[in-house]
């Protein structure tokens, strides 16, 4: 499948950081489950709950917000770098 084919997938920004959300379809029982879930690398902490934000497709985020797409000198990609914004996020140790 070509990058292209994924450009008109919607995507949902968190409203408190640069990361995208996606619903939670965890049912754990017995467990008290956000209803939606950060898309990251698993390294980052967070200092809130990942919310529904604002949505578009994934070329509109690319144009809008090409940040988000940006290769670090750390290796990393967008808002999983130390070296992106820290907004909503506990300093990593």
């Amino acid at each position: 499948m070509s990058d292209r084919h994924f450009d008109n997938y919607v995507y949902e920004m968190c409203q408190h950081c640069d990361h995208f959300v996606e619903r939670n379809d965890c049912k754990c029982q017995g467990m008290k489950l956000s209803k939606f879930v950060h898309l990251d690398d698993g390294s980052q902490e967070f200092d809130h709950d990942a919310a529904h934000g604002i949505r578009h497709k994934l070329r509109v985020w690319k144009r809008l917000r090409p940040d988000l797409f940006k290769h670090h000198r750390d290796g990393k990609i967008g808002p999983n770098s130390i070296h992106h914004s820290r907004r909503g996020k506990n300093d990593e140790k």
